[in-house]
């Protein structure tokens, strides 16, 4: 799962990023910002009531105007009040050096008022999901499609399957900017759906509270399964080994085997780099059995309620040279809400994370944006089904 818009964002359990210059003393000028203060200030202001009356006001006037109107800006301004008065609370609770509200500390105050105030937490999610449902439309019934072999049959070809010989049939189904290419295999009686389905986006997302704002683009890549064995067969592949090394390198794998056979040797080397990077940038952040049980309640959820299982890998790449966060996730019902794989979104270094995205593009340069194909799973998860 960001698993693009995570807008403004998201993607939830996206940790906020803010890098530019560092305002201390703000003051709000003609809708500017303006530094009174230096960096070694020590800012008292920042705890007083006039800093709070200042940014509550920022808020009102910029979300909640349309609050009543406008469900982002009801978000919006529910989550900028609640985290100025969440700030203004624990100010001297703070470490110190991190005190001082700028962008170069944003990251880190996020991070502690997520694990610490349960109703931002909330609304961070909230505005992820929100941001997350208005940018993916792509509400092609695969079930139904599939069944009923809707669509222009594109390819034939005879393939020998478990030992016997076998069709596979390869359709292109198209529905206003929506496609969906499938497969069948047809033996004897046997009609056998062809699947993961993999669909990639890319979109400009925004993160922030209050005057502190950054940008950027988020990269994801989803992954579907509408048959049982096999999306039970990459759910025992991925937790096969609860080791975290294995792990992150099953899940990377999971994302990137199908490019195998796009990519150049070289490019296998930059996709093993990103999955090494992760074992580091998770160890201690999370552990193994948190990830299998994330895989598990995911699988479990989605199938009971959906009858399919989805999973969603997603990079975000920000300005100013932000570290990019990467995470795995999905939807838990009811609610459709976004779960997270992964506890909270990994830093990348720039290099890898340039790596991500150059992967990503060889993948979008085959399989296209925003459209549905079907990639047929490799011999290694079906060991474990």
């Amino acid at each position: 799962m960001k698993p693009k818009n995570l807008i403004r964002f998201t993607a939830i359990f996206v940790v906020f990023l803010f890098v530019g210059m560092g305002f201390i003393g703000m003051v709000i000028q003609n809708d500017k910002v303006v530094s009174n203060t230096n960096e070694h200030a020590t800012n008292k202001n920042f705890a007083s009531t006039s800093f709070e009356y200042s940014a509550l006001n920022y808020a009102r006037n910029h979300w909640g105007k349309n609050a009543t109107k406008n469900k982002l800006d009801s978000l919006e301004y529910s989550l900028n009040s609640n985290f100025i008065t969440w700030y203004h609370n624990n100010y001297y609770k703070l470490p110190l050096k991190y005190r001082n509200l700028t962008n170069s500390n944003m990251p880190f105050l996020m991070k502690i008022y997520q694990n610490e105030s349960p109703k931002g937490k909330l609304l961070l999610s909230n505005i992820a999901n929100y941001e997350m449902n208005k940018q993916h439309k792509n509400n092609l019934n695969i079930t139904h499609i599939v069944n009923n072999r809707m669509g222009i049959l594109i390819l034939n070809k005879t393939i020998i399957y478990h030992n016997k010989t076998a069709y596979q049939l390869t359709y292109k189904y198209k529905k206003n900017n929506s496609s969906l290419v499938y497969s069948l295999i047809i033996q004897g009686k046997k009609v056998i759906p062809v699947d993961p389905y993999i669909r990639l986006n890319n979109f400009k997302i925004s993160a922030g509270v209050w005057i502190f704002k950054v940008y950027g683009e988020s990269y994801n890549i989803y992954l579907r399964f509408n048959n049982y064995n096999n999306a039970k067969a990459y759910e025992n592949y991925i937790i096969g080994n609860l080791q975290l090394k294995a792990i992150i390198t099953d899940i990377m794998d999971g994302i990137f085997w199908i490019a195998l056979g796009v990519l150049t040797t070289g490019w296998v080397g930059v996709l093993v780099a990103v999955a090494g990077t992760l074992v580091s940038d998770l160890a201690g952040v999370t552990n193994p059995l948190t990830i299998a049980h994330n895989v598990k309640t995911l699988f479990k959820n989605e199938w009971g309620y959906s009858g399919n299982f989805r999973i969603v890998f997603t990079e975000n790449e920000w300005e100013n040279g932000a570290l990019p966060e990467f995470a795995v996730w999905g939807r838990i019902n009811p609610g459709n809400s976004l779960f997270e794989v992964f506890r909270s979104f990994q830093y990348l270094t720039q290099n890898e994370g340039n790596n991500f995205v150059k992967a990503f593009g060889k993948l979008a340069a085959h399989y296209g944006l925003d459209k549905t194909d079907y990639i047929s799973n490799p011999k290694e998860w079906r060991y474990f089904g």
